[in-house]
């Protein structure tokens, strides 16, 4: 709550230019982008040996050029040389006493780490200054650095030599001011803190088996302490907060043992997908680089409650450089068992998820139902290994053995139609047989074409016709199912979904699919053609009215092609999707429109310039959205063809959105083009209220054709079926004449 006009003080400074040698060499990567192919796939760095190092900023880029979801290809890698980050340290909470104040949490378990191949990677070492174990057990405070308290005000005469935890006890023996009724734990800490120093003066990078001698130590002494804090006579808190703090470090000093020997454990199944009944083969192999002398005590695979142990006649050892392995069965899989996401949502307007476990909440993802564990003896301790099991690059599932899909999710059903199609698709795994039923609402009939009465096909789909035998006004629900011959039942699909190169999740769905009612009148003229772009549903929502677009490529986009369309429709982001579009393919299109053609653009992004529009027009800084789907829309033209023509929009056909109005707004647009539309998001108590957007839906003559830019929302709205918004689309693609 503090204001101040002066520059603040610089109490800390982090050098994120620095180098390290543990780095790969910078010469290794490609330092000049971080879109390329090889950065895409994850091979950022190759082995090439060079002097210079990369910088922990520079390394950290590379990191961020891997995130899929959102990174372009603008970013490029910085350059090397000093970054420094400053801080200022405003106030501080330390306190008084040392007390323990805390609140219990549940202690961390040791996880299984994802595959890792069977030959040894390169160990992860511990930094030779610091501790990754979380502790450092030397620290103290600078010599004459200043106390600070919440009010006073922070200046530190030697900010290059500071620290985030400076006058903060960060040293091991620090655990023991949780238990001040145990005289004892100090000295016990310390000398836990003593091995783990030794383990730390020890290590090189180039022998890190060097620093496991006094790691196995330092863990041997923790189980001791952990057992005997377990029977100690101590307040309840007291020693829960110690113990949480020790299992902790139990896990830390377990797991820079396995990086010191250079322990390894692979975990493999034959199938990605098992069904529920299955009992899958494991196929494990451990394998240790340093040539310290271990032995296995134990293996096995975890299945959600059950254990599979292997019994080993005998411990045997390793040889450096060669891999144990072995074959575990698992014990049959249940119902219970199926890998689904722990989160789930009824429809797409449910603002949060219902969890099937809360004790998940968080989670990044339901836990994978295989684990392998390796239990290894080192120096008088026990080293735990575990390894997800996965096949080939995704982690093993268990999931129904028949997946019944039903499609489309959602369709309109004009007025004037007579029937309508759905799609049943089975998918069954192994040689289980399936009957594929129907279950429709009453005044109903459902005919089926050419369908088999059973089917052990790998994936096979089965089209229905709906006949209405009377008329309706609200929305209709079918059910697809399919029945094994034991007379288990399934009504849902399951598929995988993310992002290529990394973990894949299987998506659940419900095997129906919704039919809306709706006054909607076709185009007379509907020869179109559609340029997809980075995802939408319009060729299927065209198809479902049979209007099946022609798919178009950039290299279509030639005079002579385009002119057998009556409309061109561009997806939505394009402009994004295909770079290639900007020049001559665009001004085909502009010359298409001025012979007689109809062009309808849809939702756009930064990619998109003036130079790709009839008219100078701009979308403006981060593009203006709408993101209440009931704010009202007016009609600023309700006479225009495009309001008019074949169907008679009204404000109601805005009724039941979803998600949002509108993104992608234009801001400003040449007096050529003419908006139909206006919106805009009222604000609440603390925003202020949008002004009015009337960027959504322009358009403008040129030529003999016209061309039409539209940010509305309709990329969500059609595949919910919502009817209004099927009827401005249908609009926008009827070529005036």
């Amino acid at each position: 709550g503090e204001v101040t006009t002066t520059i603040p003080s610089v109490d800390v400074v982090v050098h994120e230019g620095q180098t390290d040698p543990l780095l790969p060499p910078a010469s290794a990567c490609d330092t000049s982008s971080l879109s390329t192919a090889a950065h895409r796939s994850g091979e950022t760095c190759s082995s090439a040996t060079s002097t210079t190092q990369l910088s922990y900023v520079q390394f950290a880029r590379i990191g961020l050029g891997l995130q899929r979801s959102q990174i372009t290809g603008n970013m490029r890698m910085p350059p090397a040389g000093p970054v420094d980050v400053s801080y200022h340290l405003y106030g501080s909470a330390l306190p008084s006493s040392t007390s323990a104040t805390s609140q219990l949490q549940p202690a961390p378990q040791l996880q299984p780490a994802l595959w890792q191949p069977s030959k040894a990677p390169a160990a992860r070492p511990i930094p030779a200054q610091g501790n990754a174990l979380g502790s450092t057990p030397n620290h103290s405070p600078r010599a004459g650095g200043p106390t600070y308290s919440p009010t006073s005000e922070p200046s530190n005469p030697d900010p290059e030599h500071a620290s985030f935890f400076d006058n903060i006890d960060t040293s091991l023996e620090s655990i023991a001011t949780l238990a001040p009724d145990s005289p004892n734990l100090k000295a016990s800490l310390h000398s836990i803190a003593q091995n783990i120093a030794a383990a730390q003066q020890a290590f090189t990078p180039a022998h890190p088996e060097a620093s496991a001698p006094p790691l196995a130590a330092a863990l041997k002494s923790t189980d001791a302490l952990i057992q005997s804090l377990n029977a100690a006579n101590l307040p309840a808190l007291q020693k829960a907060n110690v113990l949480h703090e020790l299992r902790i470090k139990r896990v830390q000093l377990n797991d820079a043992l396995v990086l010191a020997l250079g322990l390894t454990l692979d975990a493999s199944a034959i199938a990605q997908n098992f069904p529920i009944g299955a009992a899958p083969e494991i196929s494990l192999a451990l394998h240790k680089a340093s040539s310290e002398p271990a032995t296995i005590a134990a293996e096995s695979v975890v299945l959600t409650s059950s254990h599979t142990p292997k019994e080993l006649s005998s411990n045997p050892t390793f040889t450096p450089g060669q891999a144990v392995t072995s074959q575990l069965q698992t014990q049959p899989t249940t119902l219970a068992d199926v890998t689904r996401p722990y989160f789930t949502r009824d429809n797409i307007e449910q603002p949060v998820y219902n969890l099937s476990d809360p004790a998940l909440r968080n989670a990044p993802s339901t836990p994978w139902p295989l684990e392998a564990w390796a239990t290894v003896q080192y120096s008088g301790t026990q080293i735990h290994l575990g390894r997800i099991v996965h096949s080939g690059s995704q982690p093993v599932s268990i999931v129904p053995p028949i997946s019944i899909a039903s499609s489309p999710a959602a369709t309109v059903f004009p007025l004037t139609q007579t029937e309508t199609q759905l799609t049943a698709t089975l998918r069954t795994l192994g040689t289980v047989s399936a009957n594929i039923n129907v279950t429709s609402p009453k005044n109903w009939t459902i005919a089926a074409k050419a369908v088999p009465s059973k089917s052990s096909t790998t994936d096979h789909p089965i089209d229905f016709f709906a006949h209405p035998t009377a008329p309706f006004t609200t929305p209709q629900l079918f059910h697809v199912t399919a029945e094994t011959p034991d007379h288990h039942v399934y009504s849902e699909s399951f598929r995988p979904a993310g992002y290529p190169g990394l973990i894949l999740t299987n998506y659940y769905a419900p095997a129906t699919t919704r039919i809306v009612p709706v006054d909607l009148k076709l185009p007379e003229r509907h020869r179109i053609a559609y340029l997809p772009g980075t995802g939408d549903s319009d060729a299927e929502a065209l198809a479902s009215l049979g209007l099946a677009p022609t798919i178009l490529t950039v290299a279509d986009l030639t005079p002579s092609n385009l002119a057998q369309y009556d409309t061109v429709l561009l997806g939505v982001r394009t402009y994004s999707a295909h770079p290639d579009l900007h020049g001559a393919p665009t001004k085909a299109l502009l010359d298409y429109v001025r012979a007689g053609g109809n062009v309808v653009v849809q939702f756009q992004t930064a990619e998109f310039t003036a130079a790709d529009a009839p008219y100078p027009l701009t979308l403006g800084y981060d593009a203006e959205k709408v993101v209440d789907e009931t704010d009202p829309v007016v009609l600023l033209e309700p006479t225009n063809p495009l309001l008019t023509t074949p169907n008679k929009i009204t404000p109601a056909d805005f009724n039941n959105w979803i998600e949002e109005r509108g993104h992608g707004f234009l801001q400003t647009w040449d007096p050529h083009y003419t908006p139909l539309l206006e919106t805009h998001d009222p604000g609440g108590p603390e925003t202020a209220a949008e002004l009015p957007q009337r960027g959504g839906l322009l358009t403008t003559s040129l030529g003999k054709g016209h061309w039409t830019y539209c940010a509305f929302a309709l990329y969500r709205q059609l595949p919910e079926a919502v009817p209004g918004a099927y009827r401005l689309f249908l609009n926008l693609l009827s070529p005036t004449p």
